[in-house]
């Protein structure tokens, strides 16, 4: 073989090579990078339907597999409309990370490279307001048998009807006694629901508050949680005290 061939099969050898292992078996859609959301933003992963392996699809959000939350159509995934986002620590943002393998050919050889690609945002968040405190430093106190009013809010009027659950938890907080996960739920009630069950609450399209009534049942503590589609979770402190003691007096 001449030199100049030998020099023309290795250019045409490089660039085959060099465009194999460019080929992208994935393009992701979703947020943009560090984006403040309003409102829940879809993301959607597509595959290549010949390049990509989907059975090597795998998706993990701030170090935590979510797989299962993708919703496979076709050669398209998307991440489900009830996914809920767990909150993080110092108002961090979320870090959504998927990744997945070429197929290979008949030849066993990979269609493409290995796609990985990660999406950091700040998803919307929800927000509730006791009776006490304002912000990050509410919380609700009620005595024993009494009630108050909270509120939940979306950082954004939603385009569609959006539905919350609000229930009560066991606080992780350390506490007096021997005090039961159990009796820790069971101490407050929402709304006219049985001690301990959760609500739903709707907000209407245009809107982005929703209140409803505590109503202490049993002295004790817990934690509140609010959640919704898209959203990240919320949690609040509830306290429930003893119910005061008044003495009557007769004069005659």
């Amino acid at each position: 073989m001449k030199p100049s061939s030998s020099i023309l099969l290795g250019v045409a050898c490089a660039t085959t090579f060099a465009a194999g292992c460019s080929s992208t078996v994935a393009t992701v859609e979703g947020p943009e990078h560090r984006q403040k959301l309003g409102i829940p933003h879809p993301v959607a992963v597509n595959l290549d339907d010949k390049r990509a392996d989907p059975a090597t699809f795998a998706a993990s959000i701030n170090g935590s597999d979510i797989t299962q939350a993708f919703v496979f159509n076709d050669d398209e995934v998307t991440l489900s409309d009830e996914f809920v986002y767990e909150p993080t620590t110092g108002r961090t943002p979320h870090q959504l990370t998927v990744t997945a393998e070429p197929a290979l050919n008949a030849k066993g050889r990979p269609m493409g490279k290995s796609f990985e690609q990660t999406l950091t945002f700040f998803p919307p968040s929800l927000s509730l307001q006791g009776n006490v405190g304002m912000g990050a430093n509410s919380r609700i106190n009620v005595p024993q048998d009494g009630r108050t009013s909270v509120m939940v809010k979306l950082p954004q009027a939603p385009h569609r009807e959006t539905t919350l659950t609000i229930r009560p938890v066991a606080t992780d907080a350390q506490v007096v006694g021997d005090i039961s996960a159990d009796d820790m739920i069971n101490c407050i009630a929402l709304n006219d629901s049985e001690p301990g069950e959760a609500i739903t609450l709707t907000i209407m399209p245009g809107q982005r508050v929703a209140v409803f009534t505590v109503r202490g049942h049993t002295t004790g503590v817990n934690e509140l949680r609010a959640e919704a589609p898209g959203y990240v979770a919320t949690a609040i402190d509830v306290y429930i005290d003893s119910p005061a003691v008044t003495a009557a007096v007769n004069t005659y």
